[in-house]
């Protein structure tokens, strides 16, 4: 009986060791190699740069400020009631726009829906354009700002594509620095065509700062 005994004492112990052996490999299969665990860094994310360039259009009466790793160019053709038309770009997917044109209509809200430019789904803030009253519509992918003063609407548009805090970063700095010249816009026939690019001489000019 002795013998005996002893035998399944052994057999148990054997039998539990195999289990042990055989859970510790499952456990290991489940784990991540360690080179991709600890060694597999995150691409570096694009930043908007501390410095800055001043863009101003002296026809049209208006500046602002922006980041100088971005690059403002001029529409090449203004429509009859537009001053001004640019486009911000960097060296990442998406952009800013910006427009100031002739309007009609008395409200922001009737602009947009005069435009058909739909704003379901969007958070409004109220905020401000140099000291005017404006509004501010965040949606999941893009920001507007649009400012009525006297007739003509400035309207901010920023693209943000996948990179959210680049142009949100970009766009807070260019609106915030936004101000109006003492030359003031009074009719759109003062403005000349231009191709856009290089250099602006008197209608718009970039100032490095």
């Amino acid at each position: 009986m002795k013998k005996i005994g002893s035998i399944l004492v052994i057999l148990v112990v054997i039998g539990v060791a195999i289990y042990l052996v055989i859970n510790n490999k499952k456990t290991n299969k489940n784990l991540p190699p360690i080179s991709q665990n600890s060694t597999q860094l995150s691409p570096a994310q694009p930043a908007i740069s501390q410095n800055t360039k001043k863009y101003l259009d002296k026809e049209a009466g208006f500046s602002f400020d922006y980041p100088d790793n971005l690059e403002v160019t001029r529409s090449g053709t203004l429509k009859d009631n537009e001053y001004a038309n640019l486009k911000i770009t960097g060296n990442v997917s998406g952009e800013i726009t910006f427009k100031a044109e002739d309007t009609t209509v008395k409200t922001v809200a009737d602009y947009l829906l005069k435009n058909k430019l739909a704003t379901e789904g969007a958070q409004i803030l109220d905020t401000k354009i140099a000291d005017l009253p404006a509004k501010k519509y965040l949606f999941k992918d893009k920001i507007w700002t649009l400012v009525l003063d006297q007739g003509v609407i400035y309207f901010f548009n920023a693209d943000l594509k996948n990179q959210a805090q680049f142009w949100a970063s970009a766009f807070e700095k260019i609106t915030s620095t936004f101000t109006f010249e003492k030359t003031s816009v009074s009719s759109s026939s003062s403005f000349t065509e231009d191709t856009g690019g290089g250099d602006i001489v008197d209608e718009g000019e970039e100032i490095v700062e």
